[in-house]
């Protein structure tokens, strides 16, 4: 296999248009000539260790790739690699709370929900962050499999453990197991999600989104969440975003970022009661 082009996996075909991201953010495709597939992705940040990524599906899980969450787990959306230009490039630092943390904290915790391949969370264990990658089990093959082939034995389950990867289906009660499961009894520092709204392919899966967000921040009240979201016809992020405001634990969520060329915004979220 041959790394060929620089690229950025989206919905429309269109990557010309993050050409600003890419000045620290490198990605290629990994592409197989013989049988006329993309086999997988290597990325790397700001001259970090560089990232093979799988975007091939096990043969058991082909079965539901239309169902939408497991397709999509397997692309790389723009809102992601805005939401790495967003906590690591000190162009965006001022009056950035998570820029703060992730950048001036000794090993900062971030979680992220519906990671899907998990290039930020991964990016930002490479960047000192502990890091948990959390998703629906069907994806979780291929995120492990990601993480085996990226990671040392060390940074997985040894002293020197910098990224883990954790099954959760969104409700109450599994962000409880998870944070008992993953070793963040007291919460996380940083909790972000990456294109996890958008009804035409997960239904209103946003509700229980924010539940797992407004119990997270009932653990730990400085937890800064971040939402990074393309806007799509139909997508429900307004819906979301009315239903985080009225959330018993989300004191504020506010806009902090907004890329209007790709429809692509970046909320801040977090409980000051």
């Amino acid at each position: 296999m041959n790394a060929e082009k620089e690229f950025v996996n989206n919905d429309d075909g269109d990557d010309s248009s993050i050409d600003s991201c890419l000045e620290i953010i490198n990605f290629q495709s990994i592409f197989d000539h013989k049988n006329g597939i993309e086999t997988g992705i290597s990325c790397s940040f700001d001259g970090s260790r560089t990232l093979q990524l799988t975007t091939l599906l096990e043969e058991k899980d082909i079965a539901p790739i239309f169902s939408g969450a497991e397709w999509a787990g397997t692309r790389v959306w723009h809102a992601a690699i805005r939401l790495i230009d967003y906590m690591y490039n000190e162009k965006y630092s001022k009056d950035n709370v998570a820029y703060s943390i992730m950048n001036g904290k000794s090993r900062p915790s971030l979680l992220e929900l519906g990671c899907g391949l998990g290039v930020p969370g991964m990016i930002a264990s490479l960047r000192g962050a502990t890091t948990v990658l959390s998703d629906q089990e069907s994806l979780l093959d291929q995120l492990r499999r990601n993480l085996e082939n990226n990671f040392t034995t060390e940074e997985l389950f040894g002293s020197n453990l910098i990224v883990k990867a954790y099954t959760l289906d969104w409700s109450r009660e599994n962000a409880h197991a998870l944070l008992e499961e993953s070793d963040n009894k007291n919460g996380f520092d940083v909790v972000i999600h990456c294109d996890c709204v958008f009804e035409p392919l997960y239904g209103k899966s946003w509700m229980m989104l924010v539940d797992v967000i407004d119990e997270l921040l009932s653990f730990k009240k400085n937890t800064v969440v971040l939402s990074s979201m393309e806007r799509r016809n139909g997508d429900g992020i307004d819906n979301f975003l009315q239903r985080m405001n009225s959330a018993s634990n989300i004191s504020f969520t506010k806009l902090v970022y907004e890329d209007q060329a790709n429809n692509i915004q970046i909320y801040e979220s977090g409980n000051t009661n």
